[in-house]
């Protein structure tokens, strides 16, 4: 049944795969443009892998002094940890695929005529986010093709639309009208087909019409604003794969969930002031860790990264 808890989790949630949209769409807004460059390809892969055996090195050397490690290390999480390229890692993996891919979605962009392309995304458009809002499912959905949609929108919106801040403004509006007044749909929809849980996974996504008028907007923000570049930010924003990293480690992630209880919090209001502050405090210790790591073993690492790079 739609409690209120779960329907302010559902609206939370929401928001936070906003994330998730905003990085393809800055990606691709500015690989459309750009040529294949193997850095970036090498580096991600560097830190995924990195992140994966440090820490599943970590644990592992726990677990013979720590009982309850050794409860929760498994054969299955073992292997998911140590080789974590794939589902396990969905986001990054789409990421690197869409980085091999681009140089050749960009030539089958620059062949589209304008129609055409604009043809593309509103089939596409029809099939992941207006047909789901009555039938729930999503035909020919998958993680990775999802960045290629994400892409496409994105790449006819830099060729084609000029997304001033007054119009990205009445996107970000609508896209946080749309998850706020999410609850109501909950309602009509649980009432009508009894299916909250389908709806709530719909509403959670990237491709729902809120997240994605939320994504263009925000982009077109970003876009038209031109903000000074501070040191601080700069930095922060280096760590954040490496935030993705820790905390979506397979053992990182299943004592996280284990410690971390929603249903402890029987409040609305308390519960999303719970949630926003075991995000902030999981936020800056990844941030923290990925500091040090960067100042010692990434120090030491990225001149080999700078010449496997030029024999490409």
């Amino acid at each position: 049944e739609p409690t209120v808890n779960r329907v302010f989790m559902q609206i939370f949630t929401s928001f936070g795969n906003l994330g998730v949209g905003l990085f393809i769409g800055l990606s691709a807004y500015f690989l459309v443009d750009q040529r294949f460059n193997t850095y970036r390809i090498t580096h991600i892969l560097y830190q995924l892998h990195s992140y994966a055996w440090l820490i599943g090195g970590i644990i592992l050397a726990l677990s013979f002094s720590i009982p309850y490690i050794d409860e929760v290390l498994t054969k299955e999480l073992a292997y998911r940890a140590l080789f974590p390229l794939g589902l396990e890692n969905w986001y990054v993996t789409g990421h690197i695929l869409l980085l091999l891919a681009h140089p050749h979605l960009n030539y089958m962009i620059s062949k589209l005529s304008k129609r055409g392309h604009l043809s593309i995304i509103s089939i596409w458009f029809i099939v992941w986010t207006i047909f789901p809002l009555w039938y729930v499912t999503m035909p020919f959905y998958s993680k990775y093709l999802l960045f290629i949609y994400v892409y496409f929108i994105v790449a006819y919106l830099k060729k084609y639309v000029k997304l001033t801040q007054r119009t990205s403004t009445k996107l970000v509006v609508l896209g946080i009208l749309g998850n706020v007044l999410a609850p109501v749909w909950f309602g009509v929809f649980s009432y009508l087909r009894s299916d909250f849980a389908s709806m709530g996974r719909y509403l959670g996504h990237t491709y729902d019409l809120p997240n994605l008028l939320l994504v263009i907007g925000v982009l077109g923000i970003a876009i038209n604003r031109k903000a000074q570049s501070k040191p601080i930010i700069n930095k922060v924003a280096t760590t954040t794969l490496a935030v993705y990293l820790i905390h979506e480690n397979p053992f990182i992630r299943g004592m996280l969930w284990s410690k971390i209880d929603n249903a402890q919090v029987s409040n609305p209001v308390l519960l999303v002031m719970y949630g926003l502050l075991v995000s902030l405090v999981i936020f800056i210790i990844c941030i923290l860790i990925d500091l040090v790591k960067q100042a010692t073993i990434d120090r030491l690492v990225q001149p080999y990264l700078l010449k496997l790079d030029g024999r490409f």
